[in-house]
């Protein structure tokens, strides 16, 4: 509630601190990695989204795989996990078609 003992509030009677916002949209210091990762859990962490580490597993391994050009050895060295293991989880993921064959 704002009073004012005239009984009339003017710009000039409320003095706020100056704010810094950017310029233009895009102006905002560059966020780290981790600070990134920490917004984009927020929103699940808020809703509660079940199953939250299969969710971001997949996402995980879809997205580093499109990043590496859709390569098994960059994408595991990026992850820091073996090729095999990339292989497997792409497979599950229905991100690669396995040849099977017959004879």
């Amino acid at each position: 509630m704002l009073m004012h003992r005239d009984g009339v509030v003017r710009a000039e009677d409320i003095q706020l601190p100056p704010q810094r916002l950017p310029s233009r949209l895009g102006d905002e210091p560059p966020a780290d990695g981790q600070a990134l990762l920490a917004r984009a859990f927020a929103r699940p962490f808020e809703t509660g989204e079940a199953a939250l580490h299969a969710t971001v597993e997949e996402q995980l391994f879809r997205a580093t795989y499109r990043h590496c050009d859709q390569n098994q050895v960059r994408t595991a060295a990026l992850l820091g996990v073996s090729r095999n293991v990339v292989r497997a989880r792409l497979i599950a993921l229905g991100e690669l078609v396995v040849n099977t064959r017959s004879g």
